[in-house]
Parts: C-alpha cells; sequence; structure tokens
C-alpha cells in the first residue's frame, strides 16, 4: 500500500494517474505532509 500525501488541487489528478497504473494506495489529500 502506498501512502501518498498531496495537495488538495493535485489529488484529483494524481487519483487518475495511479488508477491508470492501477496501483493499491491510500489517498490523503493534505496541504502539509504530516510526520506520524
Amino acid at each position: 500500500v502506498v501512502l501518498l500525501t498531496r495537495p488538495l488541487a493535485q489529488s484529483i489528478n494524481l487519483q487518475s494517474l495511479l488508477d491508470e497504473a492501477s496501483l493499491e494506495y491510500v489517498l490523503f489529500p493534505a496541504i502539509e505532509i504530516n510526520k506520524v
């Protein structure tokens, strides 16, 4: 599983690219990357 954090504006394009690549992923739209 790929964990991605990206600006909200980029999320739609990024999601479509990942869908085309058939990758298993979890997409978290975010302004900044929060370290857990």
